[in-house]
């Protein structure tokens, strides 16, 4: 954390690294069928988040995957709905509208959200 705040003071580009091996793509792990998370999240063997960076440093990051978990992505990200929703995205909306026909429940790059 102190070297953070050095950065932050020196006004460098900083940013912080963490590598997890704690999501389902470990052999022999559940691979829980009917999640709203992308099939190719679900089975990435490392979980990496890196925070804070400029977008040309981001975008380096996302081209590791092709997935980004929703409660850990950037505020602006290109390609959010592919990234987070993947082939899932069409029927958690149909779900969407089905339990929230008026709209009421959002959030910035939810199911349903139509900001890019």
């Amino acid at each position: 954390l102190a070297s953070m705040k050095e950065c932050v003071t020196a006004s460098s580009v900083c940013t912080q690294n963490q590598i997890y091996q704690d999501i389902t793509g470990n052999v022999g792990a559940t691979q829980a069928a009917g999640t709203a998370i992308s099939d190719n999240f679900r089975t990435a063997l490392y979980h990496v988040v890196f925070t804070p960076a400029p977008p040309s440093v981001a975008d380096a990051y996302y081209q590791l995957g092709s997935n980004s978990y929703f409660s850990e992505s950037a505020y602006e990200m290109s390609g959010w709905q592919d990234r987070y929703w993947g082939d899932h995205a069409d029927t958690l909306l149909s779900i969407k509208q089905r339990w929230d026909p008026s709209g009421v429940f959002g959030c910035r790059h939810c199911v349903g959200d139509t900001s890019s």
